[in-house]
């Protein structure tokens, strides 16, 4: 039986540090995220999580944060790699400095930058736009429906993962995503859980605890956050 899904963001990267935009780019983690995937691993020990399934978008910045954080929490684990769990691919702005793909973005919405970070404006309604501003010729671009589907078949395929392995019965096994910050939100927006407490950004390192809705029963019920159960961190829009 699927207890807990634990959803976490990566830690820090060299491009986040730069204030970079990465998608579907990568970098390596600072040692700062380093510390922050192991920090995630501790956090998953002190809320009892009993972590037998894990899994991590394909690039390289979650799986190493998904290595260090079980190398703490559940050193038996490995994660399996799933490209369903990465980040918006940005288009024409990979690469490109944070600012600037979120100044165009408030723009084409008609609204300035600041109310994303006071949470004014959803961010979600914002990223409608992107498939526009960042078409380019062979350059992948996601939009938030594309991003929702995969997030959305990505959540399903690891809540029937402990089955699938031949879970013991009646043992609770609880579940690590480690995935990317605006993917994180499109799967609770996805999971119609209420996302108005966003503000400014995911985190690096930061986790949401998921668990079923009171009434539900069977890996089919509804999913919400668990009392306490996000830790949202304060990064900044511009670091994505």
């Amino acid at each position: 039986m699927t207890g807990r899904i634990f959803v976490a963001r990566h830690g820090e990267t060299l491009l986040n540090a730069l204030g970079r935009v990465q998608g579907w780019s990568d970098a390596p983690l600072t040692a700062r995220g380093r510390a922050e995937a192991e920090s995630l691993g501790r956090t998953l020990i002190a809320a009892g999580a009993r972590i037998r399934v894990a899994r991590c978008a394909d690039l390289g910045r979650h799986r190493e944060t998904a290595a260090a954080a079980l190398a703490v929490a559940a050193p038996e684990v490995v994660a399996e790699a799933d490209e369903r769990w990465r980040e918006f691919a940005f288009g024409a702005y990979e690469g490109a400095r944070g600012k600037r793909l979120w100044a165009d973005l408030a723009q084409a919405h008609g609204r300035a930058v600041a109310a994303l970070r006071s949470a004014e404006v959803e961010v979600l309604d914002v990223l409608a736009a992107l498939p526009a501003l960042g078409a380019h010729a062979g350059v992948p671009v996601e939009s938030v429906a594309e991003v929702r589907t995969r997030a959305r078949a990505g959540f399903e395929a690891a809540v029937a993962a402990p089955q699938a392995a031949g879970a013991v019965s009646g043992a609770a096994c609880d579940v690590l995503i480690v995935t990317s910050g605006l993917t994180l939100l499109v799967l609770l927006s996805a999971l119609a859980i209420d996302t108005s407490t966003f503000e400014g950004g995911i985190g690096n390192g930061a986790v949401v605890t998921l668990v079923r809705a009171a009434g539900d029963a069977g890996d089919a019920g509804r999913w919400t956050l668990a009392p306490a159960g996000a830790e949202w961190g304060a990064e900044s829009v511009d670091s994505v």
